[in-house]
């Protein structure tokens, strides 16, 4: 027999095997078929320190994060690195990956992924490098506890079919989570006074918040504030300003709607200006370093603290018959 028949025959046989593989067990043989035990994104060790951005996409949501000069950051609608998020977050969201863990083999009938959420309700994660070249990517279903431990159903193309893992990390869409709340932090005590919206004044005098009465204008007034604990409840809507979104707003062609300051000890202004875009109130913040050109929406209890007027924090003292 000749050379070239033998291995025309011995390529024949190596087929056929295959082609029983795909027959007997229904997987393609080309592709990962894993086995429990296994870290779930075999080499990513390699790779976890060359991620230089992240896409997250999950049913018409998108948050993407980037790597910049200074850490990471948070990529807002002006598609360019923006607002920065904590480098420790995103290193441990990485390391986490790199960890997780093959726990139990799945289907890999692709008409059944809907149920275990890996069709369309799936977070598709993307990690890509410095070149935006893709390094990995993979998707995310269901999550479920199993045995008081935390199980999640996920799929990625190299692989035969779907499979439950261990140890996948949250990967959060909303832009809250990757936020620093608060996104100011002004202790009480280096606080003098706050000037609201309607010129009402909170000062700070010793260990007690006080309204400033309008006599100070040359105007009647006669009131009591309500309990220094819900002054100081004020106060922390700008000194411990928390938001759930931020844009990009540097140079707003309105006025804003209403505008709140706050004086330090030490004679430094903090200025809250409230805007109407994209039919919410979002606040730019003045007088901190590194919060220019961002707004940002707040959360409604900042919302709410930032939006009092004197009505709401004083009860009107009634006359001696």
């Amino acid at each position: 027999m000749s050379m070239r028949m033998t291995d025309f025959l011995g390529y024949l046989t190596l087929f056929a095997i295959l082609a029983a593989i795909w027959i007997l067990f229904g997987e393609n043989p080309e592709k990962h078929q894993g086995g429990r035990g296994e870290i779930y994104l075999a080499d990513f060790v390699d790779q976890a320190n060359k991620v230089a951005e992240i896409d997250l996409q999950k049913q018409g949501q998108a948050l993407k994060l980037k790597q910049g000069a200074t850490g990471w950051q948070l990529v807002v609608q002006s598609g360019t690195a923006g607002y920065p998020v904590p480098t420790a977050q995103v290193n441990g969201m990485l390391q986490a990956l790199v960890d997780v863990e093959r726990i139990d083999p799945k289907t890999m009938n692709k008409d059944r992924f809907s149920k275990l959420h890996l069709a369309d309700k799936a977070l598709i994660v993307t990690l890509k490098d410095a070149k935006s070249e893709v390094l990995r990517q993979f998707k995310v279903g269901k999550h479920r506890a199993v045995e008081g431990k935390s199980r999640s159903y996920a799929f990625q193309d190299s692989d035969t079919r779907a499979w439950m893992v261990g140890g996948m990390p949250n990967l959060p869409l909303d832009v809250a989570d990757w936020i620093k709340n608060p996104v100011i932090d002004i202790p009480r005590a280096d606080i003098k006074q706050m000037t609201l919206s309607d010129g009402t004044v909170i000062r700070q005098e010793g260990d007690k918040l006080m309204v400033a009465p309008l006599s100070d204008q040359g105007k009647a007034d006669q009131i009591k504030a309500v309990e220094d604990y819900k002054l100081g409840m004020v106060l922390n809507g700008l000194a411990q300003f928390e938001a759930q979104n931020v844009i990009e707003l540097a140079n707003p062609l309105e006025a804003p709607l209403k505008t709140i300051q706050l004086v330090r000890t030490d004679g430094q202004t903090v200025t809250a200006s409230i805007y109407e875009q994209l039919g919410k109130k979002w606040v730019k913040i003045s007088g901190v370093e590194g919060l220019d050109p961002w707004a940002f929406l707040p959360t409604d209890a900042s919302l709410k603290a930032l939006l009092t007027t004197r009505d709401d924090i004083t009860v009107a003292v009634k006359s001696a018959l």
